[in-house]
């Protein structure tokens, strides 16, 4: 957390505005309501997306590479010093439509339009390999990654290392989404279902912040994020944790429950041709 607003990140501002919201079950959202929904991620559609260090199956994925830099120093008397620094290769994300789930019920998230998404998300412990002659040392989405950000020279380089880590919203996970839910039609099956709206800025008064005990920093949160309409999304424990909610009631194919190849081989674009980097 920033000691001043302007360092904070879309992932503090975002906590900031959903701490504001008591968290709601999704099987009891009602509309036209800006609210905090929580249920469980399940992928809308057939096309598979995995994360590429761990083949998690999910709705959301941030990856974060760094490569290991050799440099040399040298005094006024000849002496070399080396001297070794984490270099950024790439800090990428990739996110698709999905439905929060409260066991028979589920409402219809269009996450795949980043630029009207908010994200936060924890990230996994962080990894780290050894890398001789390219990628046959690093997990296959890594080295996908790092080929294409890299030049060739750096790539191939015969002796570095990188450390990686990704945050994930995985298929099943509990996750919260602040939004405001209308009737719609679900654009995968055409039936009607509830679809988490964009919240606008005007959805939340000043009135109501203060009599809601907003501090300066949680509005000035709410008026950046929702400077054009934003969904919110989170699977922050101390987010998800205050309303009980049912697993998904249907059955999920094999292919959303773990990573399956030959499936995923139907969508080899699916990591780094879709992706957009984290500015």
């Amino acid at each position: 957390m920033g000691c001043c607003f302007c360092c904070l990140d879309e992932s503090d501002k975002v906590d900031r505005v959903m701490e504001q919201f008591p968290g709601i079950r999704a099987g009891e959202a009602q509309d036209n309501v800006v609210a905090r929904y929580i249920g469980h991620a399940v992928l809308a559609g057939d096309r598979p997306l995995y994360s590429p260090i761990n083949n998690t199956p999910c709705v959301y994925f941030r990856i974060a590479i760094e490569r290991e830099e050799i440099e040399w120093d040298e005094d006024d008397e000849g002496n070399r010093t080396e001297r070794r620094e984490w270099r950024r290769v790439c800090d990428e994300e990739m996110s698709t439509d999905f439905y929060l789930v409260d066991g028979m019920y589920k409402i219809f998230a269009r996450a795949s339009r980043r630029e009207s998404t908010r994200i936060d998300s924890e990230w996994e412990p962080e990894q780290e390999s050894f890398s001789l002659f390219g990628f046959n040392a690093l997990p296959p989405g890594v080295a996908q990654y790092a080929a294409s950000r890299e030049s060739a020279w750096d790539f191939w380089d015969p002796a570095v290392s990188y450390r990686y880590q990704e945050c994930v919203f995985a298929i099943g996970e509990k996750i919260s989404c602040l939004g405001k839910c209308c009737p719609g039609q679900d654009p995968i099956t055409g039936v009607g279902i509830k679809v988490l709206n964009p919240c606008n800025q005007g959805d939340v008064t000043e009135e109501w912040m203060d009599e809601m005990e907003w501090e300066d920093w949680d509005k000035r949160a709410w008026a950046d994020l929702t400077e054009d309409p934003a969904i919110f999304l989170t699977d922050k424990e101390s987010l998800t944790a205050d309303a009980d909610v049912d697993y998904p009631a249907e059955a999920l194919p094999p292919w959303m429950t773990s990573y399956d190849q030959g499936y995923a081989s139907q969508f080899q674009d699916m990591y780094v041709q879709a992706s957009w980097g984290v500015y």
